[in-house]
């Protein structure tokens, strides 16, 4: 039973829950229940507990419980009572007004004493207080940003599991595993040690399975393969011409497209686990189930390999979607264990530690005194927005509270609890009406006009149980006061609520086809437009008026749920001239200017890098036009003159910091002009210069020269969105003058505003799409026994009971979203509606057309025609009187009274390109041609995915035990290309290694594998026949790092490569079947681009080198001549350094006058670093060539179009 709540009779002891619906005075009556303590009870201000959830609501209440003190001092001591009702009333019933005056004055001079904290501030205070008690440590720090923390554990995570697993698990695990794709699902979770996870499975069990099923793939499609050469062309020819096969599922037009995907299968050593989509057209049932009624069936081995591959395959998909669940779940489990066991070992604290640690300490072996302790401390306790409390703060109050002689009421409205994405959980709100016997209701709004009010009511009246959950009910509230100006329009009074219904585009009256969404957002964009431009045109001539003011921009906001609508509204009223604010809690390094900074700053940090420059001049912050930037393809001049500005910004960031190189760089490159001449401009200015600021602060608090701070802008972008982001971080306003507002409905909970438009209140489900099927992302509900249960939900696709508990708790929250944006407006409010896809599941849907007994998760919409829809609006009409209004979007915005409308722009029309486009055009580099193969210095092929990988400590103090992998293998060749070969000395720049370690993430303690491996490198013999011939002997002046080449392809094609390879390099034909390039390209047309790690000269000879860090073995013999051919061939760099040879050959022939490549062509040497420099194995670790003149010509030939050419000549 709810009761209304009287402020002035409500009870001083016990505990007490109170609803407070939108605008019905929530701080007014917390501040007159603390003035009846001080007053009534005589309690002192210093023991009246009151909590809320913000920093911002904490500083609110702080101010009006003051301000509600002096006027009850004043009402006492001097008779002022200001007309207020309840002090009136409570100056009547205190006989003694001295010492009620002497009792409010004293709370006036303690009141810096008085305990007004957010959650998190109250549980710090607890426990630094009473750290005996609550067994947490004097000293721990306080950390507001885990993002490294996070990104770091979650690193270690995959390292640990991915790094040494079978290369077809981490395919056949898709690109949505990866550990950013991870991070972004699970992060908002890793706080909730409560959560259950579902479904259970036994990991070591699952990755048993995937063992044996990866064995009975390979088996099958090794068969498979060992068949297809030979089947080729007979398959092909019942594919085609078998008079049997129904040529509706055997297209004739579809064959080629079915045997060159076979042709792709069959040289991929790593086939996908799920085939590709035609490959069940080669099994036996498929071709049976194909044949026409009198035909035999056709026959080949093929079909029946292909029949036990495709099942091979199925087994293969199920083991890896059981190993992905177990993953995930393990992934949860470890990231909330090593962020508490990092965090302790550091003597850290988050904020969420904060509720975790008291909670805990309340139950633990120090839990009664405790409670004692802090009890002793507080006669009364208020929480105010209990609605977004959850699980562990109810029971934190209640421990604390509940049972005991102190005061506590819980004060919220549940049909405003809307950010469960930080966590707030509706259910212990739900628990806490549950556990308090006396509930109350404020039912009096003082902030909306009485229409609006009663069309709310109506609204929300209308479908039975209007928030889903039996213990959230609606009250209709009563107006507060009449002292709100209505919107006047021409001196006349609408009804505030304005629903604008978008039609059908006229169809029949039985029509139920849905309108698309984004033909919807256009028309709605549209008429928003106009709508908002009306009003404003009205509002300068004095024909839209509040009371006695003109409406102006100001009063105007557009209510959103996302950050994209948010940005396509503002975009579309900068289109007719409207200036606006957008009001965000989207992360600033989630925004465009954000990556485009980083690619300007990552050009300044390297400015020989054209790729770089290339990107970082296609920005809107530098704006280079794009035929511009094709000059680079031929002009130098204009390279040459980025470079040369880049590397003062360069050099100045160096000498002065960061802050005054960026400032120098808008003001010498016009980035304010340019940014404000676009549209957009303002809000990209004002992330640019934020963006300035943060990195500034970042490399200023840690020391961060150049590399750390593109880093830490590059780790920021990466992990946006992982977390809500800190308040230094959300976008900023753009401008503080008064424009229309877009704010989403989230950041506008507790604000109100005159006009409110509610443009995509429409939008329905997100865990379903347009066809009703799950959406991929996991589930989160509550168990349905008493909802105390928090599951995290794996399974995929899910089970319907399961997926109905979700989309029910979605439902019930997507209507305490709408309740939020509706009771935000004062004067009036636009909701828009229609037949959309989608629509029917949304809450409106839920309000406009649910009928008893209706699924809470039904789609509403889809079956209604126009007439019932129109029906449906007109109960609701009825019910709310003058409240509200019902008109066509299409009618509103055409209308003769909107004259402010943008006049309609002449008809133009672009021209034709008729020009053909070359689709075989592109730029080629080594990995392109490698086709996927490529495995660059991950080290040896371990099939086993329970091996488990060696992560960054070390204990075998040797270069073997080294990490391995890509990032290991960039930091190396990064050591090296900023290494001074002719300057460095054994045992002399250990400080130096331990500082590159450290930054990169590992234990500086390998600084002396380090320094032997670079000492036994430098000074070993590249070629053993000449002792002389060391890279300590080569000068800087004597070599190029990362030497970037591009030179044209005029039409080699695929298969003319794999014969030339298959003539010219050792070993290829062994490690390589026929046709190996098909998967990758056709034809070599376009440009050969890449980097060659290093290029000296030594005795008038140019020599290549190529840095490997691959983990071939454990030991010297592991890296011997004969095994490095192999690796050569196999990893296909034979092919890369003859790209390599080629560029540099052209390179020399236009450089050095009388080139001859007999006698400037010194050779390649690939080298293999953890396998040189070892006494006793002089000729380990390094592949040496040098390829012939005829070879080197033949294949420059071939790139040149002319085919294979009959070239002969050793290596």
């Amino acid at each position: 039973m709810i009761e209304r709540f009287d402020l002035l009779e409500a009870p001083l002891t016990g505990t007490h829950l109170i609803d407070a619906s939108a605008g019905t005075g929530k701080t007014y009556t917390i501040a007159g229940l603390i003035v009846r303590l001080l007053v009534e009870r005589e309690v002192p201000i210093n023991e009246i507990l009151v909590v809320t959830f913000t920093e911002a609501a904490t500083e609110d209440l702080r101010t009006r419980i003051r301000g509600r003190i002096m006027d009850a001092g004043r009402a006492f001591c001097e008779g002022e009572c200001f007309d207020d009702p309840f002090l009136l009333a409570l100056v009547e019933r205190v006989p003694d007004h001295q010492r009620a005056g002497r009792l409010l004055t004293a709370a006036m001079r303690g009141f810096d004493e008085a305990m007004i904290f957010t959650i998190h501030g109250f549980c710090r205070k607890m426990l630094r207080e009473n750290s005996l008690e609550s067994g947490v440590l004097f000293d721990s720090e306080l950390i507001t940003d885990q993002h490294e923390l996070f990104r770091e554990i979650s690193e270690d995570f995959f390292r640990h599991h991915f790094y040494g697993a079978s290369r077809l698990f981490v395919r056949s695990c898709g690109k949505d595993f990866l550990p950013d794709r991870i991070r972004r699902t699970l992060a908002p979770m890793h706080q909730r040690a409560d959560l259950t996870i579902r479904p259970v499975i036994d990991r070591a069990q699952a990755f048993r399975d995937f063992a044996g099923a990866e064995r009975g793939f390979r088996i099958a499609h090794g068969e498979v393969v060992a068949t297809w050469a030979g089947a080729r062309l007979e398959v092909a020819t019942i594919f085609s011409e078998n008079p049997g096969l129904n040529r509706s599922r055997y297209s004739l037009k579809s064959i080629p497209a079915w045997l060159a995907a076979m042709d792709r299968l069959v040289v991929d050593q790593d086939p996908p686990s799920d085939l590709f989509p035609a490959f069940s057209k080669f099994t036996r049932s498929s071709i049976e189930a194909a044949v026409k009624k009198g035909f035999s069936y056709p026959v080949h081995p093929l079909f029946d390999l292909c029949e036990l591959l495709a099942e091979a395959s199925e087994v293969l998909v199920a083991a890896v979607g059981a190993c992905r669940l177990a993953l995930q779940a393990e992934y949860y489990r470890f990231v909330h264990d090593e962020l508490t066991i990092r965090k302790g070992g550091a003597h850290q604290q988050s904020f969420d530690d904060l509720l975790t640690t008291l909670a805990q300490g309340l139950k633990g072996p120090g839990g009664d005194r405790l409670c004692r302790v802090v009890r002793d401390r507080f006669q009364a306790a208020m929480i105010d927005e209990f609605q977004d409390t959850d699980g562990v703060q109810y029971g934190i109050f209640s421990r604390l509270f509940q049972g005991s002689d102190i005061l506590l009421y819980l004060i919220g409205d549940p049909k405003q609890a809307i950010y469960s994405f930080r966590g707030a959980d509706i259910f212990a709100y739900i628990q806490a009406v549950r556990d308090v016997g006396s509930r109350y209701t404020l039912d009096r709004n003082f902030r909306s006009v009485p229409g609006l009010i009663q069309a709310v009511n109506a609204l929300f009246s209308k479908a039975p149980r209007p928030f889903v959950f039996d213990e959230i009910e609606f009250d209709p509230v009563r107006p507060g006061s009449l002292d709100h100006s209505p919107l006047l329009i021409n001196r006349s009074e609408e009804p505030p609520l304005h629903l604008v219904l978008l039609n059908r585009n006229g169809g029949p009256e039985g029509e139920t086809a849905l309108m698309p969404k984004e033909a919807a957002r256009i028309k709605i964009l549209d008429w928003l437009a106009g709508e908002i431009t009306s009003l404003l045109w009205q509002g300068r001539q004095g024909m839209a008026m509040i009371g006695a003011d003109p409406l102006i921009a100001g009063d105007i906001v557009v209510l959103v749920r996302t950050n994209a609508e948010a940005r396509r509204v503002q975009a579309r009223l900068e289109e007719v001239a409207v200036a606006s604010v957008l009001h965000s809690s989207e992360s600033l390094f989630a925004s465009r200017e954000a990556e485009e900074m980083a690619w300007i700053l990552k050009a300044i940090g390297e400015p020989r890098r054209g790729g770089l420059l290339r990107l970082a001049l296609a920005t809107r912050i530098l704006g280079v036009a794009g035929e511009k930037l094709d000059q680079f393809n031929d002009d130098n001049d204009f390279f040459d003159l980025w470079y040369e500005r880049l590397l003062e910004y360069h050099d100045h960031w160096i000498g002065a910091g960061f802050f005054p190189m960026f400032t120098r760089f808008i003001d010498s490159e016009g980035v304010r002009e340019r940014l404000l001449g676009r549209i957009g401009g303002t809000r990209s200015l004002t992330n640019v210069l934020h963006l300035q600021e943060v990195l500034h602060l970042a490399a200023v608090e840690h020391e961060f020269g150049m590399v750390e701070t593109i880093r830490f802008l590059e780790e920021r972008i990466a992990g946006a969105g992982l977390d809500l982001a800190q308040e230094e971080y959300q976008l900023r306003l753009e401008s503080d003058a008064e424009l229309v507002q877009i704010v989403t409905i989230h950041k506008a909970k507790g604000l109100q505003y005159p006009i409110v438009f509610c443009p995509f209140s429409w939008n329905g489900s997100r865990l379903v799409d347009r066809k009703g099927s799950q959406s991929g992302q996991p589930l989160i509900y509550h168990g349905q026994d008493d909802g105390n249960e928090l599951i995290l939900d794996l399974t995929s696709p899910p089970e319907p009971d399961q997926l109905a508990a979700a989309r029910l708790e979605e439902m019930a929250e997507d209507l305490r979203v709408l309740y939020v944006a509706l009771t935000r407006a004062v004067q009036r409010c636009y909701l828009v509606w229609g037949a959309i896809k989608g629509a029917g599941t949304s809450a409106l849907a839920y309000l406009l057309h649910r009928d008893e007994g209706d699924d809470p998760g039904f789609d509403f919409l889809s079956t209604k025609a126009d007439h019932e829809i129109r029906a449906d609006l007109a109960a609701v009409t009825a019910a709310a009187g003058s409240g509200m209004v019902v008109y066509d979007l299409e009618v509103r915005s055409s209308g003769k009274d909107r004259s402010a409308q943008p006049s309609q722009k002449n008809g133009l029309m672009s021209r034709a390109f008729m020009v053909p486009v070359g689709v075989d055009w592109r730029v080629f580099s080594f990995s392109s041609l490698a086709g996927g193969h490529i495995r660059s210095d991950h080290g040896p092929e371990w099939f086993g995915a329970t091996m488990t990988p060696k992560v960054f400590s070390a204990t075998d103090r040797d270069i073997f035990s080294f990490p391995a992998g890509a990032a290991a293998g960039t930091f190396l060749h990064t050591l090296l290309e900023k290494l001074d070969f002719q300057q460095y000395r054994f045992g002399e720049a250990r400080l130096s290694l331990r500082n590159a370690l450290q930054t990169q993430g590992y234990d500086p303690d390998w600084d002396v594998v380090l320094d032997r491996m670079l000492d036994g490198l430098l000074n070993h013999p590249l070629d053993p026949s000449r002792p002389d011939h060391v890279l300590s002997n080569i000068g800087s002046s004597e070599r190029l790092n990362e030497l970037e080449f591009y030179f044209p392809l005029k039409g080699g094609g695929a298969h003319d490569l794999d014969q030339f390879l298959a003539r010219f390099v050792p070993g290829w034909r062994k490690v390589w079947p026929v046709g190996i390039f098909s998967k990758s390209f056709e034809v070599l047309r376009g440009f050969m681009k890449g980097y060659i790690d290093l290029v000296f000269q030594q005795n008038g000879k140019f020599f290549i080198v190529d840095w490997k860090s691959n983990l071939l073995g454990h030991q010297p013999e592991d890296y011997g001549e004969e095994l490095l051919i192999e690796v050569m061939a196999r990893e296909r760099y034979s092919l890369q350094y003859l790209i390599y040879t080629i560029a540099l050959h052209r390179y020399l022939g236009q450089r050095i006058a009388d080139y001859r490549y007999e006698h400037h062509f010194g050779g390649i040497y690939y080298i293999f670093l953890r396998g040189v420099g070892h006494e006793g194995h002089d000729r380990a670790g390094i592949f040496r060539a040098r390829p012939d003149l005829k070879v080197v010509q033949g294949l420059d030939a071939l790139l040149e179009g002319a085919g294979v050419v009959d070239r002969s000549g050793p290596f």
